[in-house]
């Protein structure tokens, strides 16, 4: 960054804006480039300011941010009832078609942030024999084992199929077909 340049307009701009004790960071854009500023102005008046070119960091982000956006798309209207939960147990994601399959008039944003532990006693009542149902999913979870093509009846006579697929990474997944 050129010091002669912007720097100094900006720590002026700093010095004279802002009182002594201050201090936070900034994202300021100069033709290609995204830079943060970091400053602390003293008592005195002097101002700490240290930028860093975070272009890279930024273009990064955007990726990211489009893929994310992308897989929650086609996450979010894919046929199966997909449900994702936190390897703390929160639920973070359940698309329509999950909601759909258990008739839940609720809105897949109301289940977001639930317990999957409070929500799946009052899930499991929809099923013919829930106890043997949540007791094979509880072991699942213990033992990390892949659960495919498992055949679900539920009280009101509905035969689903139900794949329980748990992942080693932060998140753990939980897939309802």
């Amino acid at each position: 960054f050129e010091e002669n340049h912007n720097t100094g307009f900006i720590t002026e701009t700093i010095r004279n804006v802002f009182t002594g004790g201050l201090s936070g960071e900034f994202e300021f854009v100069n033709k290609q480039k995204t830079w943060l500023f970091t400053y602390q102005v003293s008592d005195s008046g002097i101002v700490d300011l240290i930028g860093m070119d975070i272009s890279a960091r930024v273009v990064h982000w955007k990726e990211m941010q489009f893929r994310h956006d992308r897989n929650h798309f086609i996450l979010q209207h894919l046929q199966a009832g997909i449900l994702i939960i936190s390897a703390q147990g929160i639920i973070e994601f359940a698309n329509d078609a999950f909601r759909n399959l258990f008739d839940l008039v609720m809105k897949p944003e109301i289940i977001i942030g639930s317990n999957f532990q409070s929500f799946t006693d009052k899930l499991f009542t929809y099923f013919e024999n829930p106890s043997s149902f949540k007791a094979l999913i509880e072991q699942c979870k213990e033992t990390n084992d892949l659960l495919f093509d498992h055949k679900l009846n539920t009280a009101n006579g509905k035969i689903y199929k139900v794949d329980f697929i748990p992942f080693n990474t932060e998140n753990s997944y939980r897939d309802w077909e």
